[in-house]
């Protein structure tokens, strides 16, 4: 071991362009790799919000179509003894009994995934179409809140109102 003598590596100044090529390079990867990450991240969130905002058109939409067949069966009750049915109403039928059982879940469905003003309306305007069954005027009055959740719904999709 006496004969060997320890190496120094000197860096001289010709050396310098490739160390610093050297390390712009590996910033430059390492900026690519977490840009192509950000990207990535930001186009997966772009997909679930469109994903998010189509899952709730379909609700709102199922919900109103609800609200409407319901609020047709409780028209025809109210225009019978027009079209010369009586002065008495008919009776309950099953199929508004189940008319107001799908508006029920679809209103909870709205209730589950909008926005609490939004629940609010659609609650109030189950009430009043309920209440419609017996009193005309509350028929009005739903047909005011089934307005007024359109407009809400449309305004929370970003659509025009």
């Amino acid at each position: 071991m006496e004969g060997l003598s320890p190496v120094v590596q000197v860096v001289t100044v010709s050396d310098w362009p490739a160390i610093v090529t050297g390390i712009i390079t590996g910033i430059v990867g390492l900026a690519g790799i977490g840009g192509t990450l950000w990207s990535g991240k930001r186009s997966i969130n772009a997909e679930k919000a469109h994903s998010q905002r189509e899952e709730k058109k379909q609700v709102y939409a199922s919900c109103m179509a609800a609200f409407s067949n319901a609020s047709m069966l409780i028209a025809k009750r109210h225009t019978h003894e027009e079209f010369g049915g009586g002065p008495e109403k008919p009776p309950l039928t099953d199929e508004y009994a189940e008319a107001i059982s799908a508006l029920l879940a679809k209103v909870t469905e709205v209730q589950l995934i909008a926005p609490l003003n939004i629940s609010s309306i659609a609650d109030r305007a189950y009430s009043l179409t309920l209440a419609s069954n017996k009193d005309l005027d509350k028929f009005n009055e739903s047909r005011e809140a089934r307005k007024e959740l359109i407009m809400a719904m449309r305004a929370d999709l970003g659509e025009s109102v």
